[in-house]
């Protein structure tokens, strides 16, 4: 019984972006389940190759991706895509009848769902973000031509996928409801592309919310509390619209305005919008308040939450965030905005002290900052975040919901 991975998030050899799909990976491995667990990454064609990852096999997977996810797919597209897929199976031995599961990540990679439904295989895609039909992406995703002939094409592969895997329960109202705008939806680049397509409404015939889990081998409690006395929040994330920085830097400057100078924020991040912050930061003196970190390697990002006494990031088109649970995980709290994905873990006696109505409110954003400085509200998630629970949970249950001889 063979468990299929398809994915363009996994680490590369010297850059650990995907991390979080490696974590899923591996605890479904540990898990036992499967008899084999292979995993095929995407990468350009003419440049693939194979490597091992932290000891997991990683096979490299010829795709044929479309110029800034114009006409992304076509029958073209399709027919190139499952050609090398057909042929690197064949290469790596796998047998077709021995594969049970096919875990597709991204509306993408859909256009591979039909030749696995034909072969009797389940096939699962899992959505990482609250546009899962993909017409918010790619330099022409404002046109109407673009936005009505992605979102066909997924809503027709779609039909191929017998369950969705929702990174939340806001990722799956926007699969669900697709084009319906969701209750809370502030993000007016997606809002108007929604208002503009015209197309079928999908078929989805089954979901499951597979919240981002966290490995708490790294990610845990430190043995020792930080040493630095002045109060510090933390945020990592790309500097980026919808992670909205320059409203957490603009809280902060608030909060110094008004007396407050017992107080630092710490950035992790780069991004188009990073050069914006730091213009902003400068220009209003922030400097000795406010820094912008280097990156650091997946297994150094515990000492920086360590070193931190809130996290905060008021990004408002997020579909989950590892990097909440992440905090969490040790021991820090965090405040983010209403809406998002990660709100669903979150008490409704504790929403009003950690999370902002109005993502541009700053002026809201640093009373919560405030209050929790002085008043250190107990911080606590409704539900599992440990990934190894969370996924032999969804692997007991996809045995379950789709058995196999």
């Amino acid at each position: 019984m063979i468990y299929l991975v398809i994915t363009p998030f996994f680490p590369l050899p010297g850059h650990w972006w995907g991390g979080y799909v490696f974590d899923q990976v591996y605890a479904i491995i540990k898990s036992g389940i499967f008899d084999k667990v292979v995993v095929l990454r995407n990468m350009s064609i003419g440049n693939s190759f194979d490597y091992n990852c932290n000891g997991i096999d990683v096979y490299g997977l010829p795709t044929l991706s479309m110029p800034s996810n114009i006409f992304t797919g076509n029958g073209i597209q399709k027919r190139i895509n499952n050609y090398f897929l057909k042929k690197k199976l064949r290469n790596l031995g796998l047998d077709l009848s021995q594969i049970s599961y096919v875990h597709l990540h991204t509306f993408n990679n859909s256009l591979y769902a039909s030749f696995f439904k034909s072969r009797g295989c389940t096939t699962l895609l899992q959505h990482h973000d609250l546009n899962p039909y993909g017409i918010n992406f790619g330099k022409f995703a404002d046109r109407k031509w673009s936005i009505n002939f992605v979102g066909r094409k997924s809503v027709e592969n779609f039909a191929d996928i017998d369950c969705h895997l929702c990174i939340s329960e806001a990722c799956r109202d926007n699969l669900i409801k697709f084009p319906t705008i969701r209750e809370g939806e502030v993000y007016r680049s997606y809002i108007s592309k929604l208002s503009n397509y015209k197309g079928p409404r999908p078929i989805i015939q089954n979901t499951y919310i597979l919240y981002n889990g966290v490995d708490t081998h790294i990610f845990k409690q430190a043995a020792k509390l930080k040493k630095d006395p002045i109060f510090t929040v933390g945020c990592i994330a790309g500097f980026t619209e919808i992670k909205n920085q320059i409203t957490l830097i603009k809280a902060i400057e608030h909060i110094v305005a008004h007396g407050d100078k017992d107080i630092k924020l710490k950035f992790i991040g780069t991004g188009p919008l990073q050069s914006l912050c730091l213009d902003y930061i400068q220009q209003r003196g922030l400097g000795n308040y406010i820094v912008v970190e280097k990156g650091r390697n997946h297994e150094e990002l515990p000492e920086f939450y360590h070193s931190i006494d809130l996290f905060c990031l008021p990004s408002f088109f997020e579909g989950f965030g590892c990097v909440f649970t992440e905090a969490y995980a040790c021991g820090v709290p965090f405040i983010t905005c209403r809406y998002q994905g990660v709100e669903a873990l979150i008490p409704d006696d504790l929403k009003d002290k950690f999370l902002l109505d109005d993502p541009f409110n700053y002026i809201h954003l640093a009373q919560l900052i405030a209050d929790y400085k002085s008043k250190r509200h107990e911080f606590y998630l409704l539900k599992d975040y440990d990934i190894s629970i969370l996924i032999n949970e969804y692997c007991k249950w996809l045995l379950a919901s789709y058995p196999k001889n």
